[in-house]
């Protein structure tokens, strides 16, 4: 009984090593996607041309100078508007996801997996994979991957605590 004790806090140790580096990768890559977007939209705006005196100097291109006045929203505005609100949307619901797995994770470590929290955690992560999944993204796996596991490892370990204590129940009416 001890053995599968150390076993399982072993695992959910794993596991929620396994949902930090995800969330924050997924926190980093964010990170990285929104500076990217940043410089990309900065190059196309502001153009470095080289001067007399051989330093360069910024100006702003006719784009952005006279768009304000023009009212004018260029394809590559909508496209940095559509690719950043993805990347926050989407970041933010896969940041959420490894959060709440760390959360199921430490649960699970400390035995107490069928608390109604985690049953309600489990609720809300099971239909944010349905909504991810629908929208088709592979990013999904790792974090469905980890879930699952999470509820094997729970329902396993649960089961052979509950033998185990029917057995022990059963020696003791025995002996008594």
């Amino acid at each position: 009984m001890e053995k599968i004790v150390h076993r399982y806090e072993e695992k959910f140790s794993l596991i929620y090593r396994a949902a930090n580096i995800g969330y924050w990768t997924i926190f980093v890559m964010m990170i990285l996607a929104l500076l990217a977007l940043a410089v990309f939209v900065g190059m196309h705006y502001f153009h470095i041309q080289p001067t007399i005196f051989g330093a360069n100097t910024f100006t702003i291109s006719n784009d952005l100078a006279f768009g304000v006045f023009q009212f004018r929203v260029t394809h590559l505005a909508i496209a940095t508007i559509v690719l950043t609100s993805y990347v926050v949307i989407y970041g933010g619901l896969l940041l959420y996801v490894f959060k709440t797995l760390k959360k199921l994770a430490l649960f699970g470590k400390e035995g107490d997996i069928f608390r109604p929290e985690s049953k309600k955690i489990i609720q809300n992560l099971s239909g944010l994979f349905i909504f991810l999944a629908i929208l088709g993204t592979r990013l999904v796996v790792v974090p469905i991957v980890i879930f699952i596991i999470i509820l094997y490892e729970s329902f396993f370990v649960g089961y052979h605590y509950k033998k185990e204590n029917e057995k022990l129940s059963e020696e003791n009416n025995l002996t008594i």
